[in-house]
């Protein structure tokens, strides 16, 4: 007899579970992630890089460009891509990449990175999707020349094109530059750090922009070296450095 705990349906790219209590951690009236869950998500994306085995593999950054990018498309509650996010004017990136996860219930921040990750068993030795199988996702996480990534997510009380389900939590993040380059490696097999592109330098396995691209925080943010992001909590002030004033 299947219980109902036991009533998991993998739908392509992502986990959903059928549960009828619904005990979600997030609250359903928040959109996008906090300080804490953001460097919780870089971290786990460069984790996953770093185990790729590449010798080129770059050391992601957090992009607040993208992650307004990916906080703008979930509140479309549309369950397809966002096909405006290419060549956007003013923008650092011609293209965008870009994975999406749907599911009824959230139970912790990195899920659908490990749902992602989950795909790996589906490349060839040759690094290539093997045939009737879905590994874009994990491409997209470990393409070696990706730079930043920028992730949102939001409760929606009713999804669009979605055949399974109705409502829940959709969370976008959004890649620059794209990955899944047809004609290209997903990335160089060999010692980490062997073949970082100029002007990178090696830092935990991973070729990273020398001394965090030069971040400097500001009203006494403090910077989290291995994520080269300024902690900007009880500072009173926001944004990449801590330079803008949130109240008065």
């Amino acid at each position: 007899m299947v219980t109902l705990t036991l009533l998991v349906v993998f739908l392509g790219c992502c986990l959903h579970e059928l549960d009828a209590w619904r005990w979600d951690v997030i609250a359903k009236d928040r959109a996008g992630f906090t300080f804490e869950e953001k460097v919780d998500l870089l971290r786990t994306h460069n984790k996953y890089r770093r185990e790729a085995g590449a010798s080129n593999m770059n050391q992601l950054l957090w992009h607040s460009g993208l992650e307004s990018l990916a906080l703008n498309w979930t509140e479309k509650c549309q369950w397809q891509h966002n096909w405006r996010r290419h060549r956007i004017p003013g923008f650092d990136y011609r293209y965008v990449g870009e994975n999406m996860y749907l599911t009824l219930t959230w139970f912790y921040t990195t899920r659908a990175l490990d749902q992602w990750h989950n795909e790996k068993k589906f490349l060839t030795p040759q690094l290539s999707c093997r045939s009737r199988r879905q590994c874009g996702h994990y491409v997209q996480m470990v393409w070696f020349n990706t730079e930043t990534v920028g992730c949102a997510v939001r409760y929606c009380d009713s999804v669009k094109y979605s055949r399974y389900i109705r409502d829940g939590f959709f969370m976008v993040c959004d890649y620059g530059p794209l990955g899944n380059t047809r004609g290209v490696p997903l990335f160089n097999k060999g010692e980490p750090c062997s073949q970082c592109p100029p002007g990178r330098v090696c830092v935990d396995k991973l070729c990273a922009l020398p001394n965090c691209n030069n971040i400097s925080c500001q009203n006494g943010g403090q910077l989290i070296q291995d994520v080269c992001m300024c902690n900007c909590t009880n500072t009173g002030y926001g944004g990449e450095t801590c330079q803008t004033r949130l109240f008065g």
